[in-house]
């Protein structure tokens, strides 16, 4: 029999054990939470069920707080925001406007090489906000463009990386 010491230790080896575990359990429930709410999503999208609540939003400091709620999901060290703080504030869905963002930044650090920047940026042109994600990667096949918004459609990289491939025409 083991001593008293060499019992607790088998202890709390077992509850790293444990905690580990939960921690995978817990990751994959929020990654299929994810899916199934993308399903739900594209859903009330195609039927015109999606009703979009707009309010003036505030782009710089929204994107500067979605990228640190991020950071519990994924690593946001790579994504420079760079969005001028003298923009005017845009009529959007609070939050159809962070999952739009979402969906770009992630696919974009899931894609791009690990130690490229992701950048996501806003400007005025011709009276209307323009916001953009750009990466440092090899880009898409021209095969693969016109597919890219729908739903289902993975490209090669895609397929290896999961998902359902809704991302981006839930984005659109």
């Amino acid at each position: 029999p083991r001593s008293g010491a060499g019992r607790f230790v088998d202890v709390c080896r077992s509850g790293a054990r444990t905690a580990e575990r939960a921690r995978e359990i817990a990751t994959s429930a929020q990654r299929m939470n994810g899916m199934i709410q993308d399903l739900v999503d594209a859903s009330r999208m195609r039927s015109g069920q999606m009703a979009l609540r707009y309010q003036p939003i505030d782009l710089p400091s929204f994107a500067l707080d979605l990228k640190r709620r991020l950071a519990r999901a994924v690593d946001t060290g790579r994504i420079r925001v760079a969005i001028p703080d003298d923009l005017p504030s845009i009529p959007a869905d609070p939050d159809r406007l962070e999952l739009v963002l979402t969906n770009l930044l992630t696919n974009a650090l899931k894609y791009a090489p690990s130690e490229s920047e992701v950048l996501l940026t806003a400007k005025l042109s011709d009276g209307k906000v323009v916001v953009s994600v750009t990466d440092r990667w090899v880009g898409i096949a021209p095969e693969d463009i016109g597919h890219l918004f729908q739903p289902f459609y993975r490209t090669d990289a895609g397929r290896k990386a999961g998902g359902l491939g809704l991302g981006l025409s839930i984005a659109r």
